[in-house]
């Protein structure tokens, strides 16, 4: 047990230690940073899924919304063969990014008016939760690739226009 709690203490100090690392490049970067002020500015994203989208991601704001959708894994993709018609599933991708949007997105749901109504239409129209929480990963996807490419923060009126 001790041994566990000490190798505990010591994985905790490694993260510490990693963001910091983080922190720093970030800070050093004028760009970095101010990409980083504009996705923590989004209701939902904090520091974890803006350095996942800065270090993983960072050609975002140079593409359009199906291939940022399919490089994150969250385009649905036909999977018609033989009798299976209709469905639609997402696949591939680069997964560490689309864990951490997953994540921001269970809290962007509570937060963030415009990922919530996106949900909350899935939902009325009966989809599965899964179903319905890709859709909000995939509109939180757009909203944060929307504001890095027009270089601006999140602006509260942006939650009265109507949701595409």
């Amino acid at each position: 047990v001790k041994a566990i709690t000490r190798h505990i203490d010591w994985l905790s100090g490694e993260i510490k230690s990693a963001d910091k690392d983080l922190d720093g490049a970030i800070k050093a970067n004028s760009s970095f940073q101010e990409d980083d002020e504009i996705l923590q500015s989004i209701p939902g994203v904090g520091p974890i899924l803006s350095r996942t989208l800065i270090g993983d991601l960072s050609e975002l704001a140079f593409m359009n919304q199906r291939q940022a959708a399919a490089l994150v894994g969250v385009a649905p993709f036909n999977c018609d063969s033989g009798m299976m018609r209709g469905k639609r599933a997402i696949w591939g991708g680069r997964g560490e990014v689309r864990s951490a949007l997953y994540m921001a997105t269970i809290t962007a749901i509570k937060k963030n008016p415009i990922v919530k109504t996106i949900y909350d239409r899935q939902r009325a129209q009966s989809k599965p939760f899964k179903v319905a929480l890709v859709a909000a990963m995939h509109q939180l996807l757009k909203l944060a690739q929307a504001l890095l490419k027009s270089r601006q923060k999140w602006n509260p009126h942006l939650a009265n226009l109507t949701v595409a």
